[in-house]
């Protein structure tokens, strides 16, 4: 069993090592997903996928006393909140686990989104606001969309009134938040949804700046915006010595 994992965050670590240590009272299933998200600097949740039931899951909640809350996607089910300990936001939203290499993406992301003088940027799969946040702050009109419900409130508590956070999937609402100077892409591995292109393509912005962690699927979807031409393309070692790399590609739309 991995006890440990230098590149993350020694917070989730330590975190890590109590969900293993209740690991007896996780639902019976031939496999389980579970991830540890830490949620502002003293409280974390613990995010499990898979199981149809969970006879024990109070067992789990009262061996696991430094996470706030527990969500829970059960098989063929969306995921749920299904215990909080406290009044801390217990958001699920994805976050990078190397928080040093994730860092730096963040700040190359927000400086070449700046460096095209946007004056409104959407940023879709925006997740608690980490981007989205210190856009605002800047002055810039920001359209957040995050399908997290919980996640996208706290982005809209930290917006002026010119912003605002959507829920819902980006697929869904990216038409009605352009048209935008700058659009901000960071979906899953299978990359983003044909409507996501389409619409990208019927109100184009300035510049795109997409985020993967697939390139497959990055490619598949720059071939699906013929307007647009790569300006910058930086990779990050999110996992070192692994096969796995984070990618910005930045694209403008050609004649921009």
């Amino acid at each position: 069993v991995l006890t440990d994992c230098p590149i993350t965050d020694e917070r989730v670590v330590a975190v890590w090592r109590e969900v293993m240590l209740a690991s007896e009272h996780l639902p019976p299933a031939a496999r389980l997903r579970g991830a540890v998200r830490l949620v502002g600097d003293t409280s974390a949740t613990f995010t499990l996928e898979g199981a149809r039931e969970w006879p024990a899951l109070d067992r789990f909640a009262a061996a696991t006393p430094s996470l706030a809350g527990v969500w829970w996607q059960p098989e063929h089910q969306r995921r749920r909140l299904v215990h909080e300990r406290s009044d801390v936001a217990a958001g699920a939203s994805f976050v990078q686990v190397n928080a040093a290499v994730a860092d730096a993406l963040h700040a190359h992301v927000l400086e070449r989104a700046h460096a095209h003088r946007p004056r409104h940027v959407v940023d879709a799969y925006a997740g608690s606001g980490a981007t989205a946040i210190p856009l605002a702050a800047s002055g810039i009109r920001v359209t957040a969309i995050e399908f997290d419900r919980e996640a996208a409130a706290v982005t809209r508590a930290s917006f002026t009134a010119a912003s605002q956070s959507l829920v819902g999937r980006v697929e869904d609402v990216l038409a009605r938040a352009l048209p935008a100077d700058v659009v901000l892409l960071n979906p899953p591995r299978a990359g983003v949804q044909t409507a996501v292109t389409v619409a990208l393509r019927a109100a184009p912005p300035r510049a795109i700046i997409y985020t993967s962690c697939n390139p497959a699927t990055l490619a598949r979807d720059i071939a699906r915006l013929p307007q647009y031409r790569i300006a910058s393309l930086e990779g990050f070692d999110m996992f070192p010595q692994t096969a796995h790399v984070e990618t910005v590609c930045e694209l403008v739309l050609e004649g921009a």
